[in-house]
């Protein structure tokens, strides 16, 4: 009978730990949901036509809207469109600028039309125009 007992514990405590493991699982797909679609994505970045245009280098360039610039650091966040290249959908985030950035620099509310890269891990936006 102290037999049975044991089993029926084991097999609870194999439940509950199924039941938080199912759980963790659950709450792990939905920040990747938060995460990787926006929850307004249409007006969290340009329009899906405008979105991108070819660079003279025959390169995709993507269109986006300058949030935050940090000339210290070389660091833009931009609301952007879809990132082609990337297989990204339009949401905000932050790019190191490589290839500089113009002499008076980037202001909240700026367009630009940019190259977006990842390069060892780091999202880079290089071939910056402002298109005002």
């Amino acid at each position: 009978m102290q037999q049975t007992h044991h089993m029926t514990a084991g097999t609870a405590a194999r439940s509950k730990s199924s039941r938080n493991a199912s759980f963790l699982s659950a709450v792990v797909a939905l920040g990747f949901v938060l995460v990787w679609c926006p929850a307004n994505a249409q007006t969290a970045a340009p329009s899906a036509a405008a979105a991108s245009a070819p660079a003279a280098d025959g390169q995709e360039l993507s269109e986006g809207e300058v949030t935050r610039w940090d000339a210290r650091t070389q660091k833009i966040t931009l609301r952007h469109g879809e990132l082609k290249n990337l297989g990204m959908p339009p949401m905000t985030m932050v790019f190191t600028v490589q290839g500089g950035a113009p002499a008076s620099g980037f202001k909240r509310g700026d367009k630009l039309r940019f190259r977006a890269e990842q390069v060892n891990g780091v999202f880079v936006a290089t071939q910056l125009e402002i298109v005002n």
